[in-house]
Order: structure tokens, then sequence, then C-alpha cells
């Protein structure tokens, strides 16, 4: 977003070339603090993109979770019936009841922090007409250490005798 406005889905992609941007920003800062990031991409579809955006959102996502102490973050995209999901599962703090309940506050647990991030990457999925869900990781009934964020993007198709880009919804 640019001033309040949001940016336009200019590019068609694919996840991996997104997720490889993201990994090039996160990786140096992991290694720093011992952290392991993994990618594991299933996906087929493309989504339509405003990539810097989406690279900023997803940069997010991983840097709160190095932040939270994660030592393993792990980043999984696969195609789900009309959407493609990224799954980022970390074994960090976990989050906060209040981060569960509205990704819309301006909340925070760090002393250097605004409260922005989770309301940003939100904004992000929504200018990609996508979802954010979050949640602690949990075995059994019991909570683990960690969290699992999920983004939903709308799977795009390309119709060869119309050439034209059609969005599916789902």
């Amino acid at each position: 977003m640019v001033k309040g406005k949001p940016q336009a889905l200019d590019c068609v992609s694919g996840l991996k070339g997104i997720i490889d941007k993201v990994l090039e920003n996160c990786s140096p800062i992991a290694q720093k603090q011992a952290c392991q990031l993994t990618f594991h991409d299933e996906s087929q579809g493309n989504i339509q993109a405003n990539v810097p955006a989406l690279v900023s959102a997803i940069n997010n996502v991983l840097i709160n979770s190095i932040e939270a102490g994660a030592s393993q973050i792990s980043l999984h995209a696969y195609d789900d019936d009309s959407h493609i999901v990224v799954k980022i599962v970390d074994n960090g703090a976990g989050l906060m009841q209040s981060d569960l309940v509205s990704t819309s506050s301006f909340f925070t647990t760090k002393s250097q922090g605004t409260g922005l991030g989770l309301s940003v990457v939100q904004s992000v999925m929504r200018q990609h007409n996508g979802a954010l869900s979050l949640c602690n990781r949990q075995v059994k009934g019991q909570t683990e250490k960690g969290c699992i964020v999920l983004l939903r993007f709308p799977k795009i198709r390309t119709s060869v005798e119309a050439s034209t880009v059609e969005y599916s919804h789902g």
C-alpha cells in the first residue's frame, strides 16, 4: 500500500518465486538467530499478485516467528480446491489470545514493536482477495509451543482459447 491506497495486482505468479524472495530476505536474519527455515512447494497454480507487497507481508510473518524465539520455521505451499495456501509453522512462543482474536487491532508484546505487523499482513491479504488465519499449535488438545499461519489466495485459471484470465472463487 502506498499512502493508504491499494497497489495493483499486476503480476501472475506462482508462489515459489515469491517465497524464494522471502527466504532470500529472511535467511540471513534466521541464521543469526540460529533458526532453520525450510520451504516445501507442492503448489501448481498461479495467483494475481503485487509481488513486493506480498513478499513484505510474508517477511513480516517470518520475522515475527524469529522474534518469538522460533528455532524452526517451515513453509509449505499447496493447492486446496480453488485456492493456493501457504502454511507457515513455527516453534516459537506462540500467539497471545489477543493476537488470535483480532488482527486488525494494534497490539504487540515486543518492547520495540508498533503492533502493526499482523494488521499489515491482513491488509495485504485482503488486497489479494485472500484470507489470513492464525492459531497456536495443538497436539491432542494441548497447546504446543509455536504457531500456525495460513495464507489462502484465490487461484487463477488461464483460458487458452479465450486468452483471458479468470478468477476462481471458492
